[in-house]
């Protein structure tokens, strides 16, 4: 759970994507249950949540921000890997250190 954020899921977008796996998976194998899902959608939709990673949802994170700042898609996403590449190195260093003292 460390590694990892619960999330509503609120963005249309998404919710027609679960929707349409959803659609798929009981057209593909006859599922009654996700066929009585699809048939009470409204009352189904709000229990479903997004389990995103957290480095995944700072990536995407820094790479907007990027964006935001007249970046290109390139270079954002250049400039958010840098960035967690850092991060990375500055954790391991950290511990590194806690365990030496240890």
């Amino acid at each position: 759970m460390e590694m990892i954020l619960l999330e509503e899921l609120t963005d249309k977008t998404e919710m027609e994507r679960v929707k349409t796996l959803i659609s798929k998976h009981a057209k593909a194998t006859d599922s009654f249950s996700a066929q009585q899902v699809l048939n009470s959608w409204e009352k189904h939709a709000a229990k479903f949540v997004k389990v995103i990673p957290k480095d995944y949802k700072r990536m995407i994170s820094q790479i907007q921000e990027g964006i935001d700042h007249g970046l290109s898609q390139e270079d954002a996403e250049m400039k958010a890997f840098e960035s967690n590449s850092n991060q990375g190195k500055k954790k391991q260093q950290t511990t590194k250190m806690t365990v030496a003292v240890r």
